[in-house]
């Protein structure tokens, strides 16, 4: 999660982390640098903000786009048409008119209108092995208990709540 303290995010800023797999950038991120999340395993993107982060062949993973501008966002690059076909494009209600004919997003296949504003859902996120992941949504209010163990010659990567790394905090 980029917070809304950050403005600008330098050039391959996070290329090659390969365990990075959501990103959630905040409204104020007004610049991003060539290649800031190349060779990423990214499977959810939200966009706050009115600046797409530059997308590469490497962004084939991306399974779900949340856009919060009712207005599309300019995008130079075209998607790797795999995620075309199989990523669901989600932006805020009244605007999927104007993505439908926008360069670039009219390709989606998948175009679903959203209060992005309704709710700020809440998540456990746990990664295991290198590539895979389980994440629900939690109720606010309600209290879960989850055993986390991993297999033999297996290591826990990272565990979050709510997209705040919490590993450290586990018993």
């Amino acid at each position: 999660t980029i917070p809304e303290s950050v403005t600008s995010i330098k050039k391959e800023a996070f290329w090659g982390c390969d365990s990075l797999i959501f990103i959630s950038l905040g409204s104020n991120v007004s610049s991003i640098g060539a290649s800031a999340f190349s060779w990423t395993n990214v499977r959810e993107l939200i966009v706050k903000g009115s600046v797409m982060p530059p997308i590469s062949s490497s962004a084939s993973t991306l399974v779900s786009i949340t856009l919060y501008s009712p207005v599309p966002l300019e995008t130079t690059e075209e998607f790797p048409d795999a995620v075309y076909r199989k990523a669901t494009l989600y932006v805020p209600e009244g605007s999927k008119d104007s993505y439908k004919v926008a360069e670039n997003w009219k390709n989606f296949w998948k175009i679903k209108e959203t209060d992005v504003y309704a709710d700020n859902p809440i998540y456990i996120t746990v990664q295991y092995a290198d590539n895979g992941y389980i994440r629900q949504k939690v109720t606010e209010g309600t209290s879960c208990a989850y055993v986390i163990e991993a297999a033999e010659g297996w290591s826990i990567h990272t565990v979050t709540f709510n997209n705040e790394n919490v590993t450290s905090q586990l018993i």
